[in-house]
């Protein structure tokens, strides 16, 4: 399973569904650092996030209300991985601010992450879960099943996330 814009062209990839991306925070971090009310706030605090090229992040946040009311940040990241729960984990000890999947905080692991600036929507950033394979003309039985299970499950799951 990987999430990504554009899955490895020397694989088969089957797309999951689509990721929705949320800024996150710990109660403790907030309580240290102060309240995060506008885009604008982002800019004095660090991220951790999935890799990007450079050090900065930019990303584009649009009111969910006002399509026409969208600030561009660039921030700093503290930490960067592919690993997710290690992201999280990072967010939940207070290294800074999170850039991650929505799924994450639906994680018993990590119910106490507040999402921050709910009303606004991060849209320069997207990518679907993908399951990926080795080319193969005739995949197993077994494979086959495995597959349409985990599709059938995750997408299930997603209706939950994006609620």
């Amino acid at each position: 399973l990987k999430i990504t814009l554009t899955p490895p062209l020397d694989c088969v990839a089957r797309e999951i569904c689509p990721i929705q991306w949320k800024l996150y925070a710990s109660p403790d971090y907030l309580r240290q650092h102060g309240p995060i009310a506008s885009p604008a706030d982002l800019e004095q605090h660090t991220l951790v996030a999935s890799p990007y090229p450079g050090h900065l992040v930019t990303l584009k946040l649009t009111n969910q209300h006002d399509d026409s009311d969208s600030k561009t940040v660039t921030l700093q990241r503290t930490l960067q991985s592919d690993d997710f729960p290690l992201l999280a984990d990072a967010v939940s000890q207070g290294m800074g601010i999170g850039l991650l999947p929505v799924y994450v905080s639906h994680s018993p692991a990590y119910r106490t992450l507040r999402p921050l600036l709910l009303d606004h929507r991060i849209d320069n950033l997207g990518g679907n879960l993908y399951v990926l394979t080795l080319p193969n003309r005739f995949p197993s039985p077994a494979t086959r099943t495995l597959i349409d299970y985990l599709r059938d499950h995750i997408v299930a799951l997603a209706a939950q996330w994006q609620s």
